[in-house]
Order: C-alpha cells, then structure tokens, then sequence
C-alpha cells in the first residue's frame, strides 16, 4: 500500500467514525509513525509504505476511531511554541491555558523578573517550563504528587533545554493537602442539580459527554454529540475529586 492510499484508507475510517478533521488527523498519524515532513509525503507519496509502519500507523486510527485523544496517540502537544511530551499521565496543554500562561510571562517580566514560582500539580510541566523558557531570572519550581507525571515534566524540560532541576516532588505533603481542600470543596456539589454547558463526546466513553459547570468543575455524563454547545440540568451523582458523574434530570 501506498502512503497516500495508506492515508486516504485511515481518513476515511476516521470520517466513518465520526472524528472531525480526518483528513489532518490522518496525517498527523502518519506524520508520528512515519517521521516524514509533508514535502516528503509530496514527493514519495505513490511509493510503497514500510509494512511495519503501515501496521502501527492503522493501529493508531483504530484507537483514534474509538476516541483516544490524538495527542497521547502521536505523544506530542505543541504550547506556547514548545513540544511538550504527553502521555496518558498527564492533562494535554489546553489552547486557553496559553492565555493564563502568557499574562504569568507578561506580569513577571514587567513587575517581578526574578520572581520565585512554584507550579503545582504541573502534570506535562507546561505551564512551569513555558515560563522558565521565557523568563530566564525566574526561579520556577515544578512539583506534582505523582511520579509517572514528574517523569514526563522532567523530560520536557529537558527537550526544552530548561534545567532538570525546576521539577521536583519535595511538595508531595503540600500537593496532597492542597488536592484534599480542592476534593472537599467541590464534593459539596454531589446530589445537586446543576447546570452543565456540554463541551464534548468523552475522549474514553463515546456514550458519555463532558461538560463544565459555572464553576469551571468537569461533569461526565450520558449523552450524544447532539447535546454538544448546550445548556442541560445535571444530576450529580458521585464526585471524583476534581470531576463529577451525573446523569440527567431532564
């Protein structure tokens, strides 16, 4: 099979799976596996695709099409301009957190250059990384409670040429008070009703949506992508410390 058949075949998979974007998600699989810039898809893309690389690569579409995220698939997520390593430990940088991010940057350049920040909870470390990266007087500080997290953070600090230092886990006692006040705060929803703007299909559940209440706290729930962009009345069933399961009471 060719790399263009190979690739016409996965974005029709995807299409079929109801994955928006098929024809770039398509590539960017091919693009992870493959390790070819699009000049060299151009170019060669009538030529026989490696066997090896076209198992993998259709291995990865199959997972795609039941909704893992794209980006623990090709194991990268661009912020800020920088490569992040991401993985199933780890929250995928969001595109919003970019905004948080760039004011950090421009307050502490302008007031408080050799500021001392303490990141927690860092997860891919992107937020304390980005920072370092672009105030270099900084003295950031990135901890996280769980170990296979501090692994990725500390390897993309050292992709993006930020000392290995700036992650560390000495606040493991801190991190887990400071995670038992956020479970105890917001499990004071549980067995309420409540309004949840529905934002997505569950990337793990393809029968579950996912939403977000006022409060900004993540609600998983029974539903269709039809519900996606509106408002529905939550039951909120369980708490799980910084999400809900509900169902709803409509």
């Amino acid at each position: 099979m060719t790399y263009r058949e190979a690739r016409m075949q996965a974005a029709k998979q995807l299409a079929a799976a109801g994955v928006e974007n098929e024809a770039a998600e398509s590539w960017f699989l091919m693009e992870a596996v493959c390790g070819i810039s699009r000049s060299f898809y151009l170019l060669h893309e009538q030529e026989a695709m490696d066997p090896v690389q076209e198992q993998v690569y259709f291995a990865l579409t199959r997972q795609r099409c039941g909704r893992m995220p794209l980006q623990y698939l090709t194991g990268e997520q661009e912020f800020m301009g920088l490569p992040f390593c991401v993985n199933e430990h780890v929250l995928i940088p969001r595109q919003d957190t970019e905004v948080l991010v760039e004011e950090a940057i421009r307050v502490i350049q302008k007031e408080m250059p050799e500021a001392a920040v303490l990141d927690l909870c860092t997860g891919s470390g992107c937020i304390g990384i980005s920072i370092q990266s672009f105030c270099s007087n900084t003295q950031v500080t990135a901890a996280d409670i769980s170990e296979d997290a501090l692994k990725v953070a500390q390897k993309n600090a050292k992709e993006n040429q930020v000392p290995e230092e700036v992650v560390k886990d000495r606040f493991d006692r801190l991190l887990a008070q400071v995670q038992e006040i956020a479970r105890e705060r917001s499990s004071r929803f549980e067995g309420t009703i409540q309004e949840v703007l529905v934002e997505s299909v569950n990337d793990q559940d393809a029968s579950l949506v996912t939403g977000r209440m006022g409060n900004n706290l993540l609600v998983h729930f029974p539903g269709d992508a039809s519900m996606i962009g509106t408002f529905k009345q939550i039951h909120l069933d369980v708490c799980k410390g910084f999400y809900y399961m509900g169902t709803p009471a409509e």
